[in-house]
């Protein structure tokens, strides 16, 4: 929902309307295309006219954002050519750290190319995940189907694992968030209900078991083989 409101009310400011005489912005020659930018603390800003944006479309924007016509948004940034042109929160502000949810499998799957460097062998992702968990002396449903299971199944939520989320109440998901044991060996224990590889399927569990190989792997947790190798490189400290 909120990616679709962000996609919308951007295409707002770049668009033409069709019941209205459209007004070419003025613009300003860039110093670069931003294909090489790379931001530091802060992003480097411009006036929005100066890439193309229509200002008053943003001015309206704003005002829509402030009286909740797109709902619950907590704040919308647009970047072009690396340029920040556009920044607002609504009861949020740009200094308080934010969940970021299903970004999550995005992290997980650069974590794995990134462990893939220097463990090419153990991470083919056309290695049975079974073959990993030997600190487990007893895995449940196993069967052909879990046997064939890959790490390219988890990456890619072709699982066919009987996981599902929603509804929430009670689903494996709803039942993993209150769980205080071993989060992996609960999703590696849920039975299967198809062939790997054939049908895709939101798989939260997917990801906190991707999570549970790379601390195999590495032999360190993935908060720490992240904070190393991903988000120190790019700036993110918190």
């Amino acid at each position: 929902m909120r990616i679709a409101a962000c996609a919308f009310v951007i295409s707002l400011a770049v668009t033409s309307s069709c019941s209205s005489t459209p007004t070419k912005p003025a613009t300003v020659a860039l110093p670069d295309s931003g294909k090489t930018y790379f931001p530091g603390d802060q992003w480097r800003t411009l006036a929005p006219r100066g890439v193309g944006f229509d200002e008053d479309r943003l001015s309206t924007l704003r005002s829509d954002m402030a009286h909740g016509k797109y709902g619950t948004l907590h704040g919308v940034l647009i970047v072009r050519y690396g340029f920040l042109v556009f920044e607002q929160y609504e009861n949020w502000s740009r200094d308080q750290l934010h969940t970021m949810q299903s970004v999550t499998k995005s992290v997980t799957s650069l974590l794995v190319g990134i462990a893939n460097k220097a463990h090419p062998t153990e991470l083919d992702l056309d290695r049975p995940v079974l073959g990993i968990f030997t600190r487990y002396a007893s895995i449940a449903n196993v069967d052909d189907r879990k046997r064939a299971l890959t790490l390219r199944n988890l990456i890619t939520m072709r699982t066919s694992m009987d996981f599902w989320e929603q509804p929430y109440p009670g689903s494996p998901l709803d039942q993993l968030n209150q769980s205080t044991g071993d989060w992996v060996k609960f999703v590696l224990d849920r039975s299967m209900i198809g062939a790997p590889g054939t049908d895709w399927a939101y798989n939260s569990g997917a990801a906190i078991l991707m999570g549970g190989v790379l601390r195999e792997v590495s032999g360190e947790n993935v908060d720490v083989f992240a904070q190393r190798e991903l988000f120190t490189p790019i700036g993110i400290r918190s």
